[in-house]
């Protein structure tokens, strides 16, 4: 769980993992886990099925959010056509 508090007028992001492995890849990363090769996917998949948790940035939600804008415009563009 990521819990977001403030402390001293702050911002503190903290995950909690509760005895699990947190696992943090760049968006480079998690294309690759996504595009490349299908048995590395479920290897990883796997390893976070049994003990891990994929932790995310706000970075890495920004950047995520920016490219799903930007493939539903390419889609809605092709729909015009």
């Amino acid at each position: 769980m990521i819990k977001v508090t403030t402390e001293k007028d702050e911002l503190v992001c903290v995950a909690e993992l509760n005895g699990r492995l947190g696992v943090y890849l760049d968006n480079d990363s998690l294309i690759e886990l996504a595009t490349g090769a299908k048995s590395r996917r479920r290897r990883f998949l796997d390893a976070l099925a049994i003990g891990g948790d994929l932790l995310f940035s706000f970075t890495n939600a920004v950047e995520i959010a920016g490219l799903r804008a930007r493939l539903r415009q390419r889609l809605e563009a092709f729909s015009t056509m």
